[in-house]
């Protein structure tokens, strides 16, 4: 509950740049009498001494030069090219790409059949590919105390890999 008060007091903060000059310097007055750190700035004792995990960046330089991107082709017909739309417009993913970024997706795709009880990928495996069903079903399987166990159930238009 005290971030949401944070938040809306930061909303407040942020949407009233047109204070007048006097309400500006009591409040500059006001920032310099603060003597502590709010609680709700504090880290939660657990994390002191750590270092945030998650913070990533590509580094650019003379040795790694940043290109442009040329996505990959792949020959289709008018009636893959419909079919792959049709399906991937199922898919929250895609469904609101410009019809210019469909038509990248569309040639960058490479029908791949499958077969009843072929497996796709496997957990653990290296993903370079993201799979967009456009018929049946597939089970995604979890070893769970050493026993296989349905997790979910992707269907047409669902979206999973990597």
């Amino acid at each position: 509950e005290e971030d949401l008060d944070y938040a809306a007091d930061l909303a407040g903060t942020a949407l009233a740049p047109h204070a007048a000059k006097d309400e500006e310097e009591e409040e500059d007055e006001d920032d310099d009498e603060c003597d502590e750190i709010p609680e709700y700035f504090k880290k939660p004792e657990g994390q002191m001494g750590r270092a945030r995990q998650s913070v990533s960046a590509e580094a650019y330089g003379t040795w790694n030069q940043k290109k442009a991107f040329t996505p990959p082709t792949h020959a289709k017909t008018d009636e893959q090219k419909d079919r792959l739309k049709n399906t991937l417009l199922k898919s929250f993913m895609f469904s609101n790409l410009e019809a210019k970024d469909m038509e990248t997706i569309i040639m960058a795709m490479k029908e791949v059949p499958m077969t009843a009880g072929e497996r796709v990928i496997k957990e653990g495996d290296d993903g370079d590919f993201l799979f967009v069903i456009e018929t049946g079903s597939l089970e995604c399987i979890k070893t769970v105390d050493g026993e296989e166990k349905v997790v979910k159930t992707c269907d047409p238009g669902d979206v999973f890999g990597e």
